[in-house]
């Protein structure tokens, strides 16, 4: 799906969707894959998606970054993605 959307990574910017799962959907437990602290994620109660307004788990080195913005991205969940992108 990545390939398709032609996702650039950078620095996120107020037009950007930020891609998520759910937090129905995440298992902490998928955190030891992850040597550094900032690569593992967690349930942000205060971040929800902008479709189904579920709440989502983000990593903290992203969570970082969308909280340290004035103009916040727009964030999607997983599920909702293929409902927001034409084509899928």
């Amino acid at each position: 799906m990545v390939e398709k959307l032609d996702v650039q990574v950078g620095e996120p910017e107020s037009a950007d969707v930020i891609l998520c799962s759910r937090a129905a959907d995440f298992d902490p437990a998928s955190n030891v894959l992850w040597e550094l602290e900032a690569n593992r994620s967690a349930v942000r109660p205060d971040v929800r998606c902008l479709a189904c307004k579920s709440v989502v788990a983000m990593s903290n080195h992203a969570y970082e970054r969308y909280c340290a913005m004035d103009d916040k991205p727009r964030i999607c969940c997983t599920v909702c993605l293929p409902t927001l992108v034409e084509g899928l």
